[in-house]
């Protein structure tokens, strides 16, 4: 989006076009951003889908730049060329997905499935955004509000528990 944000959420279902925006938003964040993280479920899925996957960062990389990305596969890391970094983090961890950890833009795919999805993003991921003058988090999922409240939270505000409304704005 334009202008200044902090989180950006796309959700769509499967097929919906959700991961190759968000790949080609890590194209351009790296020259300026030399922190990245890549946050999903589990290993397998920050591999598959968020680096290797058929809209993930390496296909969707410029042909330009597409062999001078070193993929380190046995720490699932990229560096681009300029040196900056993106950094697989998993919400398995929770709370410690990202301790020590410090990031100018972060993406976070599929919150929907992920175990201690509020540990892991509220303790994990958010606290570790702190870098430059705007973190920014793009966050992409299918919209199964129904089993993830936490996902719900996120998009509409936590509920008041003692109405049961949440505080939305438009």
């Amino acid at each position: 989006p334009s202008g200044p944000w902090h989180i950006n959420i796309r959700l769509a279902g499967r097929g919906g076009g959700k991961t190759r925006p968000a790949a080609q938003d890590i194209h351009e964040w790296w020259p300026d951003n030399p922190a990245i993280a890549l946050m999903a479920k589990d290993d397998a899925m920050v591999r598959d889908v968020m680096i290797e996957g058929e809209s993930g960062i390496l296909a969707c990389a410029p042909p330009w730049v597409r062999d001078r990305i070193a993929y380190d596969k046995s720490k699932i890391r990229l560096t681009f060329p300029n040196g900056a970094q993106a950094f697989k983090l998993t919400a398995e961890a929770g709370a410690d997905a990202a301790r020590g950890r410090q990031f100018y833009k972060g993406w976070a795919e599929e919150v929907v499935a992920w175990p201690h999805a509020r540990d892991a993003w509220n303790e994990g991921l958010m606290n570790a955004m702190r870098l430059g003058p705007n973190p920014q988090v793009n966050v992409t999922s299918t919209p199964l509000l129904r089993v993830a409240p936490f996902l719900a939270d996120l998009c509409y505000g936590q509920k008041d528990p003692n109405t049961g409304t949440r505080p939305v704005s438009m």
